[in-house]
């Protein structure tokens, strides 16, 4: 048990990186700041896509472009950073930043298990 828990903080450890080009080192993964309205750092994990279909976007809000639509059992790291995204008399929406298939993205917490 203890070498898989090693062999999965590696793998997620890895998959928290990214190599600039050109550069010899590796980097954490920054995203912009910019258009993230509430952003906490949180435990780093792996969730399950628990709808069919669920849009991965660009940007932690619902009017964000979709990047990929993501199948049920689908599985994502999450790299602990989260969002809220609040609409008046609508719904309180909160996002992941997640990674799938090598793309980074956002995916409403509401499918992630």
């Amino acid at each position: 048990m203890k070498k898989l828990t090693k062999a999965l903080v590696g793998a997620a450890l890895a998959l928290s990186l990214t190599a600039v080009p050109g550069i010899n080192s590796i980097i954490p993964f920054a995203p912009s700041s910019s258009s993230i309205q509430t952003v906490s750092a949180g435990s780093v994990k792996y969730y399950k896509v628990t709808g069919d279909l669920v849009r991965l976007r660009k940007e932690p809000t619902i009017n964000s472009t979709t990047l990929y639509l993501m199948r049920k059992n689908d599985l994502v790291y999450h790299n602990g950073l989260e969002s809220r995204e609040y609409r008046p008399g609508s719904y309180d929406y909160r996002w992941y930043r997640v990674k799938w298939n090598g793309v980074w993205g956002w995916a409403c917490k509401s499918y992630l298990k």
